[in-house]
């Protein structure tokens, strides 16, 4: 067991030294470069260069032109004597009461297809009555094409029968999701209707039989469906080969019809409030503050501190690598305090496992039944907080704003890995200490 331990010591040594090498200035080996970790990890509005759109909503041409029609009627009347100003007054109102209901309705839309984004962190925020300003944590090109083309579109739906005719609209549609059915290989998209749409679905899948009825997105065919029978379940689950094919036909089911367009009519670059060199130097100033806890742990408690030290640095270090691997978790303000608490909540945790550790050696027990004794307790509480905070984060991550997401996410991340490192590292580098392998504190 004594020999265990310290393969665990010797393992977890190396291992942290090599973690906290790539995490702070990589490593080139050959022609493969291992960028550091926080310069691969996304950053947030508070540590990147943004871009925005600003959109302004307008009533569809069609319209337009329908009430050019009615204006030149009412200008007929007015040649032939009939009065004009009473029906422009009665007409005004509604119109401007529809087009604000219109425009919150494309706001909320677009809302959710901001969440939906394959680009993480995109904000969507409404300027007056009738303009609404996108923003987008990144000056990638590639990324702002992707938003700008995924979220504004207009999202006209139709389903056509084989004759052309529209049969019914995607405002209809109450949902759609894309999965994959492992029982027959294919990917899906699924969609639902309401309960008007539902009746309409039926009547025309009942009349296209031995047909197809297609789904056409702004006059764009995306799919031709063959009919075979009657679908009066008012719902409905088309079959692709092609991952990508399904997600863009749930995706366009369940943007929504917005009723309105949209005209980009600016974009621009909002520079970020902490500069990058700022960001390096905030880094730096974390990572002295948590090499002074490091120094602190050992020189007050000794062998059993430097394993608390080792198994803190791990988890950070494994944290910020998290970050750094996974595209859309993007780093900010809030997710830095996030780690903040993930580093005192690891502290807080291997305290009370060394306190415990000397008391029960201090009342007579052996150096490894206190070990065993404490972590038991110790390990239950840790576990019982990254409980907590995992479903806290699950939580915020319907509920919360964009900042309480990267605060809970980084704090359930480092908790988990906490936890983890806990029953790997810490306890048997804290027995290490208690068998003498170690220097003891007193």
């Amino acid at each position: 067991m004594k020999t265990k331990n310290l393969v665990t010591l010797a393992i977890a040594l190396v291992l942290t030294v090599l973690l906290t090498v790539l995490c702070v200035t990589g490593v080139q080996l050959g022609k493969n470069i291992v960028i550091p970790a926080l310069d691969g990890a996304t950053k947030g509005g508070d540590f990147a260069d943004a871009s925005y759109i600003v959109y302004t909503l307008k009533v569809p041409a069609a319209e337009e032109t329908a009430d050019e029609a009615e204006n030149a009627a009412e200008e007929t009347s007015d040649e032939a004597g009939a009065p004009a100003e009473e029906p422009a007054e009665e007409t005004e109102a509604p119109v401007e009461a529809d087009f604000a209901a219109l425009a919150e309705d494309a706001y909320q839309k677009l809302l959710g297809r901001a969440e939906r984004q394959q680009v993480g962190g995109v904000k969507v925020t409404r300027l007056g009555e009738n303009m609404i300003r996108v923003e987008i944590p990144t000056t990638d090109e590639t990324a702002i094409a992707t938003v700008r083309e995924t979220i504004s579109i207009p999202g006209d739906i139709t389903f056509r029968n084989a004759d052309g005719v529209t049969v019914l609209t995607g405002e209809h549609v109450t949902g759609a999701a894309w999965g994959y059915d492992s029982n027959t290989s294919t990917y899906t998209a699924a969609f639902q209707f309401d309960e008007e749409g539902a009746k309409l679905f039926e009547v025309a899948t009942r009349a296209a039989i031995g047909s197809s009825i297609g789904i056409y997105q702004d006059g764009q065919l995306m799919v031709n469906v063959s009919i075979n029978s009657a679908m009066t379940q008012g719902s409905a689950a088309l079959s692709f080969s092609d991952a990508s094919a399904a997600y863009a036909v749930a995706y366009a089911l369940n943007a929504g019809h917005l009723g309105l367009d949209l005209e980009e009519t600016a974009s621009g670059t909002v520079p970020a409030p902490v500069s990058a060199a700022q960001f390096q130097r905030v880094m730096l100033v974390l990572g002295v503050a948590l090499l002074a806890v490091l120094v602190a742990l050992v020189i007050v408690h000794k062998g059993m501190g430097l394993a608390a030290a080792i198994s803190l640095l791990l988890t950070v270090v494994c944290t910020v690598f998290f970050f750094g691997l996974v595209p859309y978790v993007t780093m900010t303000f809030a997710t830095v305090f996030g780690l903040i608490a993930v580093v005192a909540v690891k502290l807080f945790c291997d305290l009370d496992l060394i306190g415990r550790v000397k008391r029960n050696i201090a009342n007579g027990s052996a150096p490894r039944s206190a070990v065993s004794a404490a972590f038991g307790v110790n390990i239950l509480r840790t576990l019982e907080f990254a409980g907590v905070t995992l479903l806290l984060a699950l939580l915020m991550q319907y509920l919360g704003s964009a900042p309480v997401k990267g605060f809970t996410a980084a704090l359930a991340v480092g908790s988990a890995l906490a936890c983890l490192l806990t029953m790997l590292v810490t306890r048997p580098l804290v027995m290490c200490a208690a068998d003498k392998q170690l220097p003891a504190s007193k």
